[in-house]
């Protein structure tokens, strides 16, 4: 193959491949995809919570937040979940949809089913985790996240 035929082929490769990046919808769009933090608790254990974008265009923004409970020693014990669509103008943001979800990633631990609401340009989901120890319960955690909009359609 030829030095030009070469050059060629990789221009074509890289133009396809740099077609398949999306561009945000507008320049207000200041939310960044995995944007997480991390609380301890005074046992050692830690929630880490993520918003996450999942689609944005011009005026609406669909986002989830999650909270993950974590032992110790980093493993995944159980999550609640909540995901919001938000219609924003730059002067107003209002909450159109919630839906919620909880999951448990323990064989000791039992969670509740979601509790959601929304209001104004929030959206909420709740939910209490239960750890068994010989079919006790020997620890109850509650965990609510809330996802907002600001006007600008920035989620936190």
């Amino acid at each position: 193959m030829s030095t030009k035929k070469f050059f060629s082929l990789m221009i074509t490769l890289v133009l396809i491949l740099s077609a398949s990046y999306s561009i945000p919808a507008s320049a207000d769009d200041a939310n960044t995809n995995g944007t997480t933090t991390i609380e301890y608790l005074d046992n050692g254990d830690y929630i880490e919570t993520t918003i996450i974008i999942l689609e944005s265009t011009r005026g609406t923004i669909t986002g989830t937040k999650t909270a993950t409970y974590n032992n110790s020693s980093n493993e995944v014990l159980w999550d609640v979940s909540v995901t919001g669509t938000f219609v924003y103008s730059g002067s107003d943001c209002t909450c159109a949809n919630a839906t919620g979800s909880s999951h448990s990633y323990s064989s000791n631990w039992t969670v509740s089913l979601p509790s959601i609401s929304r209001s104004g340009n929030t959206a909420t989901s709740s939910a209490t985790g239960k750890r068994h120890l010989f079919g006790i319960v020997v620890q109850t955690e509650h965990l609510a996240v809330t996802l907002s909009c600001s006007n600008n359609g920035v989620l936190s």
